[in-house]
């Protein structure tokens, strides 16, 4: 293969700047079109990044949103000062210390009859377990004579629940000879 020269009387081309559009340079001729438009893409960007930025800096310091922000303080700071003011007269007020009293002496009987109640299944378990001891001892005494007739066992009943008014009527009645 020979190699062919191949010379260009032609200058070679300077870029040329666009003066509407800071950074953006055109390309020579012989640059691809993609790049050409890639770079032209990037330069636009970064306009456009520049624009939003000073568009955000002049909203913020703008008088109008220094205005709405003094706006949105008083408004609040007002809305707590109410806000406390209600509390405290909610806390003060005759209604209230009425349902803290009511409170307290619902309070104070829920938990007088919730002992009592205890109290009283306590008793019924603690008598049912000397019930059933007795029985095992007179039946143990039956066996070796000594001690004279044991009464008959009650019939199991299962533990009923204590009312509020007292102990269950339920328990087992001995029958008399």
């Amino acid at each position: 293969m020979s190699e062919e020269q191949t010379t260009n009387d032609s200058p070679v081309e300077e870029p040329v700047v666009d003066e509407g559009v800071p950074g953006a340079e055109q390309a020579p001729e012989s640059v691809p079109e993609a790049e050409v438009q890639s770079s032209e893409i990037m330069a636009e960007l970064t306009v456009l990044g520049q624009k939003v930025v000073a568009a955000v800096q002049q909203a913020w310091e703008s008088d109008e949103r220094k205005k709405a922000e003094a706006e949105i303080r008083h408004a609040l700071r007002l809305a707590g000062e109410r806000i406390d003011e209600v509390t405290a007269d909610v806390q003060s007020s005759e209604v209230t210390e009425d349902l803290k009293g009511q409170a307290a002496k619902l309070k104070d009987s829920v938990q007088e009859s919730s002992v009592a109640k205890e109290v009283q299944r306590g008793l019924l378990v603690g008598l049912r377990k000397l019930n059933d001891e007795l029985g095992r001892l007179l039946e143990k005494n039956e066996g070796t004579g000594v001690g004279a007739e044991a009464p008959a066992e009650p019939a199991a009943t299962p533990m009923t629940d204590v009312s509020e008014e007292g102990a269950s009527s339920e328990a087992p009645v001995e029958p008399t000879d």
